[in-house]
């Protein structure tokens, strides 16, 4: 039986991009906001991704660098460009984005060392969504990573039009801990006929899917964690909101970040909770902080 308990280290795998917004560019792209904010909270964490050998690839090593973060499992691509999203705020600090494709991560390969040598299960905790399997090649890379994942962690992020049922369900089949979105949690429940109700999901992925833990992030409704039989909720910390950009990526970090330390599901999403909160009101999706600084839940 998998379990995230113990876990100690974390592996972020997909899209390394760009953020662009009328404001400028901001590096992102959910595996590394999730790595990133997972080394500033002090855990073990890389990223395996992919930019292509031009500014905006040199840029994201660069800054990578700044952040503390071991590149050498991003790779160069010769041919494709680094991704790119095009970002529009709304009114409530939400972001709309269209993406660029292909880009150099839909090319992305297995790295060719593992964390520790002869370790068959050698990646550690390895977070993954569906935007980085957009392409067959990154697809196919991501899943034999997840053979050799000790947990796994599928972060749905569903980003139309890369948001196939096929590449959903695959997905679904190959993680232990879903975190999804209220929308994201609509759109499931459709695909597969059931009533938008997240206990009644739980119940049918664990039957079906062997899924160990679902979490929900509601905004500002809160967040739910269910596990075994248990519910866990804890509300929304209210801030001012500057843009949500990174936020459920931050709010993940922490998340799985106490569950692995052996902190209680209620403990863990009021600190989640309190990070997402902090990154709301900060600028981009991953702003610099001193972990022991920030407000207490």
């Amino acid at each position: 039986m998998r379990t995230l308990v113990g876990q100690r280290e974390f592996v972020g795998v997909g899209e390394l991009l760009w953020d662009v917004l009328p404001s400028g560019s901001r590096i992102g792209g959910a595996p590394l906001n999730v790595v990133g904010h997972l080394h500033q909270l002090g855990a073990r964490a890389r990223l395996i991704s992919r930019v292509g050998r031009d500014e905006l690839g040199r840029r994201s090593l660069q800054r990578m660098e700044e952040l503390g973060l071991a590149c050498d499992w991003v790779q160069w691509d010769e041919h494709l460009p680094t991704g790119t999203a095009q970002a529009t705020l709304d009114a409530d600090g939400s972001a709309r984005y269209h993406f660029e494709a292909p880009a150099a991560f839909d090319r992305l390969q297995v790295p060719n060392r593992p964390w520790t040598e002869g370790d068959a299960a050698s990646f550690g905790c390895v977070i993954f969504g569906t935007l980085g399997q957009r392409d067959p090649i990154a697809a196919t890379a991501i899943r034999s990573i997840l053979q050799h994942a000790r947990y796994r962690v599928l972060d749905l992020n569903l980003r139309a039009p890369f948001d196939s049922f096929a590449v959903i369900d695959a997905s679904l089949r190959q993680c232990d801990l879903l975190k999804i979105n209220e929308h994201e949690l609509i759109r499931v429940c459709e695909d597969y006929g059931h009533a938008h109700d997240a206990a009644t999901l739980f119940a049918w992925l664990q039957r079906d899917y062997d899924v160990e833990v679902l979490v929900v992030t509601r905004g500002a409704d809160g967040a739910e964690f269910f596990w075994r039989s248990e519910r866990h909720y804890a509300p929304a910390v209210a801030t001012t909101v500057l843009d949500t950009i990174g936020a459920g990526d931050a709010f993940l970090a922490s998340l799985l970040l106490d569950i692995a330390c052996g902190k209680s599901p209620d403990s863990a999403l009021r600190r989640a909770s309190v990070l997402a909160s902090w990154v709301v009101g900060s600028a981009g999706a991953l702003p610099e902080y001193d972990p022991t600084r920030l407000p207490q839940s």
